[in-house]
């Protein structure tokens, strides 16, 4: 049992305060508890091709090519939080060929351009498109790089 306010050191018998910085202390024996973060990243393949436009003699145009990754969901990455709280997660993709340029979409295939709210228990799924035209050919290249970062809310 705790010496200053008889509770043991299981969290619920104590009389916490808000959770700052990742902890919260009890407001009669100052017993600190800290925040357990987990967080499991899966990363799908990453591998991707790009397809030129195809020029269309009918209507004299030829439309922009695409990237498409290379299996299905071969692009997604799956964030899982595991942990006792919220955390929030973004993604950021960082050019390495300058004309190649990212973005991530979510389930519905809005754009995610902010960072986004984890709670405990849940996942989030984010997709990586690619686009822009290389200025040469490539065979298995790294045209960027993509970043996870996470942080505690509490």
């Amino acid at each position: 049992k705790c010496a200053n306010c008889d509770s043991t050191d299981a969290p619920a018998d104590h009389i916490f305060g808000e959770w700052v910085d990742g902890k919260r202390t009890c407001e009669v024996c100052g017993y600190e508890e800290r925040q357990i973060i987990s967080v499991t990243i899966t990363w799908s393949e990453m591998s991707f091709t790009y397809t030129d436009g195809v020029w269309d003699p009918e209507t004299h145009d030829c439309p922009i090519g695409e990237w498409k990754a290379d299996s299905t969901d071969g692009n997604m990455i799956t964030v899982e939080n595991g942990g006792e709280g919220e955390v929030t997660v973004s993604f950021v993709y960082t050019q390495e060929d300058d004309s190649v340029a990212g973005s991530f979409a979510d389930e519905q295939g809005a754009d995610i351009e902010t960072p986004v709210a984890l709670p405990a228990g849940d996942k989030k799924y984010a997709w990586l498109n690619l686009n822009g035209k290389p200025k040469r050919d490539m065979n298995a290249e790294t045209v960027g790089r993509v970043t996870v970062y996470l942080w505690g809310n509490k």
